[in-house]
Formats: C-alpha cells, sequence, structure tokens
C-alpha cells in the first residue's frame, strides 16, 4: 500500500523534528552549563536522589538483578546489534528487484539515518564523557565505567525509540507499528530509570543522555531525508 504526502506537509515533517532537536540541544546545554557550576539546586536533587536509591538499592533483595537486566537489554552495544539487525532487513528491502525504485531508495536512506544515529550517537556520548569526566555516584549498585556524564544508556535508549519510530512508521502497517513503537519507548524509559535506580547515574545524567540522544537523532533525520520523495510505503 502507497500513500502519497504532499510537498507542504513534508516542510512541516523537517521543520517539526529541526525546531524539536534545536529545543532539546538547547535545553542539553542548560543543563550541562548547571552540572558544570554545581548549581547548588540540582545538585541537591541529584545527591538526594542517588542516596535515596543506593539506599533502595542495598537494602531489597533483587532489586539490583531486576534492574541490571532492563539495563543490559538497551545498552551501548545492544543498541549496536538492534542497528545491524534494522540494517539488514532494510537492505533485504533495497535488494528487492521487484520493489518500485523510489521504494528501495527510501530503504537505502533509512540505512543512512539508521547508522548515523546510532554510530554517531554513540562517539559524540563518548566524546562528552571524556570532556566532562564526572564521578560516578558513591554507593552506586554495580560497578561501571567511564565518566557519569550524560548518560550512555539513555541516550542509546532514546536513539533505539527513534530509529524504530522513524523506520517502522513507513515499513509496517499503523497499528503494528504503533504497537511496536510504544514498546519501544517504553522500553527507553525503563532503561534510563534503571540507571537512577541502581545510583549508577545521577538525575542529571540521565536527562542530558536523554536529551542528546533525541537531539542528535533529529539532526540526522532532518538530514537524511531532506530530499525525500512523496511516498510513505506500509508492509504487513
Amino acid at each position: 500500500m502507497i500513500a502519497l504526502m504532499d510537498d507542504e506537509r513534508l516542510v512541516r515533517w523537517r521543520r517539526g523534528y529541526a525546531g524539536a532537536g534545536l529545543a532539546t540541544l538547547l535545553a542539553l546545554v542548560a543543563v550541562t552549563v548547571a552540572v558544570g557550576l554545581d548549581w547548588m539546586p540540582l545538585h541537591e536533587i541529584d545527591m538526594a536522589v542517588a542516596i535515596h536509591y543506593a539506599g533502595v538499592a542495598a537494602a531489597t533483595p533483587g532489586w539490583t538483578g531486576w534492574w541490571s537486566a532492563v539495563g543490559f537489554v538497551i545498552s551501548p552495544v545492544g543498541t549496536y546489534l538492534v542497528a545491524l539487525a534494522a540494517c539488514g532487513w532494510l537492505w533485504r528491502l533495497r535488494a528487492d528487484q521487484g520493489a518500485q525504485a523510489v521504494i528501495r531508495q527510501q530503504a537505502l536512506t533509512d540505512i543512512r539515518f539508521v547508522i548515523s544515529s546510532v554510530a554517531g550517537g554513540g562517539l559524540i556520548t563518548y566524546g562528552a564523557k571524556s570532556l566532562t569526566d564526572r564521578a560516578r555516584p558513591d554507593g552506586a549498585a554495580i560497578e561501571a565505567f567511564h565518566s557519569s556524564f550524560p548518560s550512555g544508556h539513555a541516550s542509546a535508549a532514546v536513539v533505539v525509540a527513534f530509529v524504530a519510530a522513524f523506520v517502522l512508521r513507513q515499513r509496517v502497517r499503523r497499528v503494528r507499528s504503533t504497537v511496536l513503537i510504544a514498546s519501544a519507548l517504553v522500553l527507553a524509559v525503563f532503561t534510563a530509570y534503571s540507571r537512577v535506580a541502581l545510583a549508577v547515574h545521577y538525575v542529571t545524567d540521565v536527562i542530558a543522555g536523554l536529551a542528546l540522544g533525541f537531539a542528535w537523532c533529529a539532526l540526522c533525520a532532518w538530514w537524511c531525508y531532506r530530499n525525500q520523495k512523496n511516498v510513505r510505503t506500509s508492509v504487513a
């Protein structure tokens, strides 16, 4: 099934994501500056939440195991595996000689978007960690490496949800894509929360990770789909 998307709607679509990405980027800068200046209101929230969850993890049997498992599902490494699977699926669509040329080209554009979002997001997050070099909270329930700010898990979770939304909205029927996208969003929320629940990140680390992942994906979407044709495909 192929439905046309008019040029005006395409323009609004790209402007919307560009605007959302810019707004999120500004929020990320604000949080980063506040953390760098050790702004007391945020510092107090970070410390209070970290101390609370460190106590919860120490006193609650199974807490650490459960939230560690949740965080393992969408980890930075897990994100690369999801990206590989998505690219493999899209490449099969790209190689389908029976498909229309515009649909095959769309699959190639989707692959570029997935690779740039996942690989670029990972590199930017790692670079941000190296620059900030923020220490982890005391009393973390699990061992963690690299600096605390921003959260790589939170950033990866947003990337997975964003990529799922973009790829599935064009390739899967509406009801099924809605269910899959909602599942990805719920998993992203749980993953972000798991980093706080394990006292391995401050709240501001997670907020920054979410903002960084979203802003980067919005930029990638704006750039990769700048020449998108007026076609939307749906398959069973």
